[in-house]
């Protein structure tokens, strides 16, 4: 494997230390995870040369979708680092009528998926999210799932079926600042979604994002 990857030499050459001939261990994103030599390594690459398995996951039973709205660069970034941190398994922007209305670059894109990929790496899981493309709130909130959770100010306790794991595919939505328009709120009452309250105060976009991933990880992983 050849990597060139700035990000990642820096952390093997400079924070790691390692040299040549000695063992680091890599993931394919995919539930695996291989033993890898180091075979040569510069300033602007490294050479690794794939040995044994070391380690395998399962794929995750229960996958779940966060959808967050568009907002600020730096807010989408904490979604995206907490979200993959606390086991989301596809990430997926929305446009809606009160969130931010511009597309993301390439550029934009870009740094996205090294957010993810890093965020995975550090939480040492094996199985990489999705970044799903961007879509209109209309479009995501109308798709099928065993279960669709939005967080609302006035909400209820989490779900029965959540708490007894017997949905697989979990969808989670958060509003914008200023939160969904009266049309969208028909809309997602509309489209089966059950409303959880996350706290008595009033969150931040990206907090009540985060929140929402963080209590559903919780009783999907532990209770």
């Amino acid at each position: 494997m050849d990597i060139r990857e700035p990000e990642l030499l820096h952390k093997v050459r400079d924070v790691l230390r390692l040299k040549k001939k000695e063992t680091v261990h890599a993931f394919d994103g995919k539930g695996i995870e291989f033993s890898c030599k180091v075979i040569s390594m510069d300033k602007k690459s490294l050479l690794l040369e794939r040995r044994e398995k070391s380690q395998e996951a399962a794929k995750p039973c229960c996958v779940i979708t966060l959808a967050f709205p568009m907002l600020k660069e730096d807010k989408i970034d904490v979604i995206l680092q907490k979200g993959t941190e606390l086991g989301a398994g596809v990430l997926s922007p929305f446009i809606s009528s009160r969130s931010i209305q511009a597309t993301p670059s390439t550029t934009r894109l870009s740094r996205w998926h090294k957010i993810v990929i890093e965020a995975t790496r550090q939480s040492e899981r094996l199985w990489l999210p999705r970044v799903a493309p961007l879509c209109r709130i209309e479009e995501i909130i109308t798709q099928q799932y065993d279960l669709k959770i939005v967080a609302a100010q006035k909400g209820k306790p989490l779900p029965e079926n959540l708490r007894n794991k017997k949905a697989k595919q979990i969808l989670l939505v958060s509003g914008p600042e200023g939160d969904f328009s009266p049309e969208e709120e028909k809309l997602i009452a509309a489209n089966d979604f059950f409303p959880v309250s996350l706290s008595k105060n009033v969150l931040r976009a990206e907090t009540a994002s985060v929140a929402l991933m963080g209590l559903v990880h919780y009783h999907t992983s532990f209770n």
